[in-house]
Parts: C-alpha cells; sequence; structure tokens
C-alpha cells in the first residue's frame, strides 16, 4: 500500500490512510500499513529536453524551485503582476483565434507535469504569451492544466490561454495531450475523444504483434504509451497512432536509462512497473526518487512493520479496481481483492505497469535515493509534499505531524 492508508495487517502506514473513514485507527491494535516514496540521489539525471517542434518556436522549459527559492520565485511573480486602475490584473485584447495559435502559433511553451498555474502563468508572462500571470491563474479558475507541449501565441487575454491550455482539442488537428499516469483504457479514450477513431479499433490495435513493444511487454501495452503532446494527423490509424507512442516510448526509456539490469536484477519491465507505481504514488516531481527507495527498501525486506517483500502500496489496488474510483484511497475491503496486482496480499512487483509512467519517473526508478527511507506519509499541509522516513518511530512521529496539520 501507499502511506495513504493504513492496511488491516502489520506493517506501515501512508498519510491518506489517516483522512479515510471507517478505517480503523492504525496506533490502536495492529500496526498501521506502511506506505514509502525516495527522493533523487546525486547520480539522478536532469531530465532531458524535449526536441523542438520547428525552427521558429522558442522551447521553454519550467523549472520547479523548491522551499525559499519557491517562495521567493512566487513573490517575484505576484510583484511583477501588472494592475491597472480597476484593480485587475493585467490583460491583453486577445488574438483573432485559439485554434489557429494551438497549431501554428509562435510561442512553444512545455509544461511539466506538477506545475502550479502561478508558476505556469508567470511563465507565459515572462514570453509574452499573456500580460500578467494574474489574468491567466484568475482564468484557469479550477480547470486542470494538462502537462505537455503547447503551441500558443503571443498577446493572448488570460482565458484565451487557459482554454488553450485546458483543453486537448487545441493542441492542432488530431492532437492530444496523454497525462502520465494514464491506465491504456484511460489512453485509448481520450485518444478517441481527440481523433474521432473509436475505442475498440485502439483495443484491437493494441493485440497487433507489428506494435514495436520490447520483449519483456509480452504483447501488453499497458505502461508502453508514452504520456505525452502528439499530432497524429488526420490520416492516422489506431496502429499508426499506438506504434507512434510506443517509439517515443523507447526513446524516453532509453533517456532515462531504463533498460535491463539498469538496477542489477531487475529487468526493463519490472523496472517499468517500479516507475508506473512511483508515478501513482507522489504528487511532487523531486519526490520520486524517494518513493523508489522505500519500495526497493521494501522489496529487500529492510523495512520493520512490514511483511518481507510486501509494497502494500494503494495505488496497485486502485488499479485493480478501476481507472474511475475518484479517489486514492482504499477500504480495508479493497485491500482483500484477490489480485496478483494486490501488493497488500502478494509480494514483490505487481506482473506488470499499473499505467504509463513520465520520464522523470523512469528515471527515479533507476537513481532511488539512497536514505535508508521505508515509509512516508502526505504532510497534510497543502504543498503535496510528504515525510519520509527510515524509521518507524519516525515515520509515527511523522503522522502525528500530518495530524496536526490536517486539523490545522
Amino acid at each position: 500500500m501507499s502511506d495513504h492508508h493504513p492496511s488491516s495487517g502489520p506493517a506501515g502506514h501512508d498519510d491518506e490512510s489517516l483522512l479515510l473513514p471507517g478505517d480503523p485507527d492504525p496506533y490502536t491494535g495492529e500496526q498501521p500499513a506502511v506506505g514509502g516514496r525516495r527522493a533523487a540521489g546525486g547520480s539522478r539525471r536532469a531530465p532531458k529536453k524535449k526536441r523542438g517542434k520547428g525552427l521558429g518556436c522558442l522551447v521553454v522549459a519550467l523549472v520547479i524551485i523548491a522551499g525559499v527559492v519557491g517562495g521567493l520565485y512566487l513573490g517575484v511573480s505576484w510583484l511583477a503582476d501588472r494592475i491597472n486602475g480597476s484593480g485587475e490584473p493585467d490583460d491583453f485584447d486577445g488574438v483573432a483565434s485559439v485554434e489557429e495559435c494551438a497549431t501554428a502559433g509562435d510561442v512553444e511553451i512545455t509544461v511539466p507535469e506538477g506545475y502550479s498555474a502561478s508558476q505556469i502563468g508567470r511563465l507565459l508572462a515572462d514570453e509574452g504569451v499573456v500580460a500578467s500571470s494574474g489574468a491567466f491563474t484568475a482564468a484557469v479558475a479550477n480547470d486542470s492544466v494538462r502537462d505537455g507541449t503547447r503551441s500558443m501565441c503571443e498577446g493572448m487575454t488570460g482565458a484565451q490561454a487557459a482554454e488553450l491550455m485546458t483543453n486537448a482539442d487545441y493542441i492542432g488537428g488530431g492532437g492530444v495531450t496523454i497525462t502520465a499516469g494514464y491506465t491504456k483504457e484511460q489512453t485509448f479514450e481520450l485518444l478517441s475523444g481527440a481523433t474521432g477513431v473509436p475505442v475498440a479499433d485502439f483495443e484491437a490495435a493494441a493485440e497487433d504483434p507489428s506494435l514495436p513493444l520490447p520483449a519483456g511487454a509480452a504483447g501488453n501495452v499497458e505502461g508502453y504509451l508514452y504520456p505525452d503532446s502528439y499530432n497524429f494527423g488526420s490520416d492516422a490509424t489506431a496502429v499508426s497512432i499506438l506504434t507512434m507512442m510506443i517509439e517515443r516510448w523507447n526513446e524516453a526509456a532509453a533517456e532515462a536509462g531504463l533498460v535491463d539490469d539498469a538496477v542489477p536484477g531487475f529487468t526493463q519491465h519490472e523496472l517499468l512497473t517500479l516507475a508506473s507505481i512511483i508515478q501513482k504514488e507522489v504528487l511532487l516531481p523531486e519526490e520520486r526518487p524517494q518513493v523508489a527507495e522505500v519500495i526497493y527498501d521494501r522489496l529487500a525486506d529492510e523495512c520493520t512493520g512490514v511483511p518481507a517483500g510486501m509494497l502494500q502500496m494503494d495505488s496497485t489496488v486502485n488499479f485493480i479496481l478501476g481507472s474511475d474510483t475518484g479517489t486514492a484511497f482504499t477500504t480495508p475491503e479493497d485491500r482483500q481483492t484477490d489480485s496478483p496486482y494486490n501488493t497488500y496480499k502478494y509480494p514483490g512487483l505487481p506482473p506488470g505497469p499499473i499505467g504509463a509512467p513520465s520520464e522523470a519517473s523512469m528515471e527515479a526508478a533507476v537513481n532511488p535515493s539512497d536514505e535508508g527511507y521505508c515509509y512516508f506519509v502526505a504532510a497534510g499541509d497543502g504543498s503535496n509534499s510528504s515525510y519520509f522516513a527510515a524509521d518507524y518511530s519516525d515515520h509515527l512521529a511523522n503522522v502525528d505531524r500530518a495530524r496536526a496539520n490536517q486539523n490545522g
């Protein structure tokens, strides 16, 4: 399980389990289930830059600035926003066609996963896409900004930029952005909506032996449909689309160093499976190597209170239950589901990936941190961060901190 939910047996504890109605108190009776995550070590490579789509495009990379530096960044972003006499953030008059910008814009913006609307708004303002960060953040409201690359125009209103950044339909003809962590079923639905190709065609294409899957995939595309922005064109077929995505996965895996024995004793397929769990267990990219360490330490039976080889990750249980469960939490009943993907019932890694991980998650899988981490719990302070611990008593102290944050 992940550190989000307590289990019914002796193990560690995930922060989300604290909030799950009906779950037993992890501090009375049996030990709580333990979740874990890892942070990147010194050997972790920096994410590679994606290739630009055209000579006239400017590729912009977003960089997460953590801790105090992150706070300073957002402070500068706020001060830099020009405020007009009405008290509203400055905004441009806008462009004639959002769709035209999405297909032939003069600025290319790359949004890695995990970035906030404020950070994205500052980037757009710096590149002249919007007049101010505030114009964008006010317009984006509660809509989710999709990660990936977008073609945009200078001089867009905040609302136009928000529309383009939150709607996959505006990537261009046959274009779509696949979110990291999506299962093959979720991906087929999104591809169908963007291209008009029926879901059934993608399901059939996934069985096509001509797909460039590595031998370790055993013919299953789960985890190998790389999450990225694509423009397939009007003549694309289900087979050609899946082929393009798998070829992109092969490139990303090579760049991440995800190959057989990149971690001694693990095959490429096993490392991809591990990366897919990392993807689902953490929100902040910088915490992924810590998740990886927790997984490796549990597999090696180095974690007190966690049964030998048991990962106890809620993400694997939710994969069994389906992609539309609506929550990251699992119940004691959920964790009794009999499936080889249930890491509460069966030791070791599940048989295969539980979604398509990003390149950063693949990098984390082969570059775990080295702090002895076995447990983690969500901080509960609104930062989307987690507390990690090597010692079980320290983990329980972290759980208390997380509860205090949630109640405060």
